[in-house]
């Protein structure tokens, strides 16, 4: 998995088994005397990423493109998804925890949702 916001801070990764395609459509419901009635209203593709063996450099760029709210780009060769747009939407830093017993490696879920 290659990601990044500018060509200068690009990060190629490799993405663990746990990958999880979350794509969905949202829809509306409303009730009316005719009875319920649901429509689409937009769509959008969501992706969990396990990550593991980051540097700290490469954990720092993630969870500052987190906290900063960026739009990323992502290109998942393994599976053959074309470039997308998308910004990291996990509640917590995505890459939070150590790798035992590798101190200075870091992984984590980076979970990203196109908009």
């Amino acid at each position: 998995m290659l990601i990044y916001t500018n060509s200068a801070d690009q990060l190629d990764m490799p993405v663990l088994a746990g990958f999880k395609d979350k794509s969905a459509i949202e829809k509306r419901e409303h009730r009316t005397r005719g009875g319920l009635v649901t429509y689409p209203t937009g769509s959008y593709q969501a992706y969990s990423v396990p990550v593991i063996f980051l540097n700290s450099k490469e954990a720092t760029y993630v969870n500052s493109w987190w906290a900063g709210q960026d739009a990323v780009t992502v290109v998942f060769s393994e599976f053959g998804i074309a470039e997308i747009t998308a910004k990291i939407v996990n509640t917590n830093p995505p890459i939070n925890e150590k790798v035992k017993p590798y101190d200075g490696l870091y992984k984590g879920v980076i979970e990203l949702r196109t908009f």
